[in-house]
């Protein structure tokens, strides 16, 4: 389907052979599909990027049923997308237990030092107490 690929003959057809041939386009019959579709399609852009666009706007038009065209590579980056969301949203899950923990410890180690002042402020007390009474005395 390359050199002579006509996107408006394509189109012509009717879903089923859309979905049929859609995975044997080369990626300059996607650029040019994309272009008779008038989509911002530039032909720097991935083969998988350039089918994602167009499997979009084909299903947002009705012209392919929702999720009848998934080509492996389309399905390939979509679960590389998912995967590195899930580890973007690990990292900041583990950052914000980093920083809970750090927390804890500040406020746990500002906790002993009151404790160690009010101790040492007992402490002066009852020995001022005892210098009182023994100068009374």
């Amino acid at each position: 389907m390359s050199g002579g690929f006509d996107p408006e003959k394509f189109m012509g057809q009717g879903p089923e052979e859309i979905v049929e041939q859609f995975p044997e386009l080369r990626k300059c019959d996607l650029v040019k599909l994309g272009r008779h579709l008038k989509l911002e399609i530039k032909s720097v852009m991935k083969k998988a990027v350039i089918q994602e666009i167009i499997v979009d706007y084909l299903e947002g038009e009705g012209i392919i049923e929702e999720g009848s065209l998934v080509s492996p590579e389309i399905s390939l980056k979509m679960s590389e997308e998912k995967t590195k969301q899930y580890e973007i949203e690990l990292q900041k899950i583990a950052v914000e237990e980093k920083l809970a923990l750090e927390r804890e410890r500040i406020a746990a180690e500002k906790e002993r030092e009151r404790d160690e002042i009010n101790f040492r402020k007992r402490e002066n007390s009852r020995c001022r107490e005892r210098e009182t009474r023994k100068n009374s005395c």
